[in-house]
């Protein structure tokens, strides 16, 4: 799911519109947009919430792919809550939206509606810090 559901993956999903000439191409057909991958994905973030079509597509293509993984994990471990954090949840309804739809489509039925799906408080790039913080402790509580 990382492959598609991350900016690298969103930028590479929008290059390949960009390829075939889909709608809003022209938005992103550009050496600038190439070059600069920080820049590149602000740049999908604001087509999207301007209604550009293939960058719409873009992050529907990832929330579809992150969906689908996150019910098969969901499925096997039933967790109450899923905490999301990274870039592309800052693109809001844009992402967020088809991803809870694909998200619960793939739920065993027994699942459906009980799993949360919420947007991590911690700001961009702490999270995953704190994910290695919690490991580092439980190794110096198993020495």
């Amino acid at each position: 799911a990382e492959t598609y559901a991350s900016v690298r993956g969103l930028l590479a999903t929008v290059l390949q519109g960009v390829e075939r000439g889909d709608p809003g191409a022209e938005a992103f057909d550009d050496e600038a947009f190439r070059t600069d991958f920080e820049a590149a994905g602000r740049r999908v973030g604001e087509a999207a919430a301007a209604g550009n079509l293939l960058a719409l597509a873009a992050y529907g293509h990832a929330a579809e792919m992150l969906g689908r993984a996150l019910a098969d994990l969901a499925s096997i471990t039933a967790p109450s809550r899923v905490v999301l954090f990274g870039g592309l949840v800052l693109a809001g309804d844009a992402f967020l939206g088809p991803l809870e739809r694909h998200f619960e489509a793939g739920l065993l039925s027994c699942h459906r509606g009980l799993i949360e799906l919420v947007v991590s408080s911690l700001p961009p790039g702490h999270a995953g810090l704190l994910g290695a913080a919690e490991l580092a402790f439980r190794r110096a509580d198993q020495a």
